[in-house]
């Protein structure tokens, strides 16, 4: 068969592309329990500098692995992605980050902890994808399939009601357009050739314009920073607290990068005293341990 190939580069989305009607199911990949005892790899995580007195090393769940920082609680929120993510299971305490293919991640000390979440075996979930990743297993859970789509680099808004439903993406030259197929339902496998399908055609530049702008002063859980371009990167605010006397705000940080790997929980190399935290500023420069974000750079869903 004669696969066409869409020219939507995506920023930091160096991917294999392949037509979408016929895309196949990707299997999981399976991570050989003895690669936590790589000794290199063990060598540099304890070799880190990451505050342990704000990490429960025995916490399974994004909120009992991380204590906030002194005199600071979690911002009180009855959203129910809010609360999707603060109890998103973790790896073990130290567990290093792999890529899709299995091999580690040449950076073993930017990271504090590591989701439990199946990356597939393809170079495919990447940062924007990995924003993507998290918000769509959010609406699957909670059955709103009508909110799950996402728009490809050329425009094109992939909606997974319709892919639910049957229909399949034909790609000709730079345009898609929805046609009948013969599959439909949603079972997982089927949302993860979804999913793989995504990620393929979007990436940082296309999820920057489907985002909203929020001042820095509102941000929340599940707002992402975003540079969208070539390269750009993208990683989302997985938690807030707030000291109550100062109003002093504190996030939590997770990204994926290239080539795909494991979401990751970033660490503040920038104070080391409240790391995994950062505190949000009031204005300028975000240092993460791979990235430089502005203020200006979070958007919102």
């Amino acid at each position: 068969m004669e696969y066409s190939r869409l020219f939507l580069q995506a920023s930091m989305q160096c991917k294999h592309l392949f037509w979408l009607g016929t895309i196949t199911a990707t299997s999981c990949f399976n991570f050989p329990s003895e690669a936590n005892q790589n000794p290199e790899i063990q060598q540099a995580i304890s070799n880190s500098t990451v505050q342990q007195n704000l990490i429960q090393p025995e916490g399974q769940q994004m909120q009992d692995r991380f204590q906030c920082p002194p005199d600071a609680q979690r911002l009180q929120s009855d959203d129910p992605y809010v609360r999707y993510l603060r109890q998103l299971k973790l790896l073990p305490h130290e567990s290093p980050v792999h890529l899709f293919n299995g091999a580690f991640k040449n950076r073993q000390d930017v990271h504090a902890a590591v989701l439990d979440l199946d990356i597939g075996a393809r170079d495919l979930q990447q940062c924007a994808d990995a924003v993507m990743r998290l918000r769509a297993d959010f609406l699957y859970q909670q059955k709103k399939y009508e909110q799950i789509q996402f728009q490809f680099t050329n425009g094109f808004i992939a909606k997974y009601e319709f892919w639910r439903k049957g229909q399949g993406i034909q790609v000709k030259g730079n345009q898609c357009t929805w046609i009948p197929s013969t599959r439909a339902g949603s079972s997982q496998q089927h949302y993860k050739n979804y999913l793989e399908t995504v990620f393929s055609y979007a990436g940082s530049l296309s999820l920057s314009h489907q985002l909203k702008s929020v001042p820095i002063d509102q941000i929340l859980p599940g707002d992402v920073l975003i540079i969208g371009g070539s390269p750009g990167h993208a990683v989302t605010v997985m938690d807030i607290a707030i000291q109550k006397k100062t109003g002093k705000k504190f996030m939590l940080l997770a990204q994926s990068y290239m080539p795909a790997q494991q979401i990751h929980v970033l660490k503040n190399w920038e104070d080391e005293r409240i790391s995994p935290w950062f505190e949000v500023p009031e204005s300028g420069k975000i240092e993460t341990p791979e990235y430089t974000f502005q203020t200006d750079n979070l958007m919102r869903f």
